[in-house]
């Protein structure tokens, strides 16, 4: 019987660099939005009733995974009570798993593999041509009347 590869396996990942907007470490997951401008993800910070909103913005991504839980014990490698983004560039299983699935048309694409993690209500796994962007979310801007007071 073929054993399973750890998703994680011995995959490096380096924290992303948030500094510039002063992120908290722990968000849940407010809104995904995919659409022909790219993929969004609108986070909120966890026990905060004025909680701030933050906006991570993808403009060339392949694909998009959004889990409850790790699928295995390898996510022991992040601390997720102290930072929340993690990058890992060329080398992870996903990655892989897209060049075999793709047939490795796309072997010679630059990937990012991010892996976002949010308390209680799941990891967002992207696969990315590009670096993310995260910006502090304005409560009068566009994204807040369309898609948070609405719910």
């Amino acid at each position: 019987m073929k054993q399973i590869e750890s998703h994680f396996n011995e995959t490096k990942f380096k924290k992303v660099n948030c500094e510039e907007v002063c992120v908290p470490a722990r968000f849940k997951i407010e809104s995904l939005i995919d659409s022909i401008e790219g993929f969004r993800v609108i986070l909120k910070e966890e026990f905060c009733h004025d909680a701030v909103r933050y906006i991570i913005n993808f403009e060339d991504i392949e694909q998009y995974i959004v889990t409850p839980k790790f699928p295995d014990k390898s996510g022991n490698k992040f601390d997720p009570g102290k930072w929340s983004f993690f990058v890992n560039q060329g080398e992870s299983c996903l990655i892989k798993r897209y060049h075999e699935e793709t047939r490795y048309v796309y072997a010679d694409m630059k990937l990012f593999h991010f892996v976002i993690i949010c308390v209680g209500n799941g990891i967002i796994e992207v696969l990315s041509q590009s670096q993310m962007t995260i910006e502090r979310l304005p409560e009068n801007s566009y994204w807040h009347k369309q898609y948070i007071l609405k719910t």
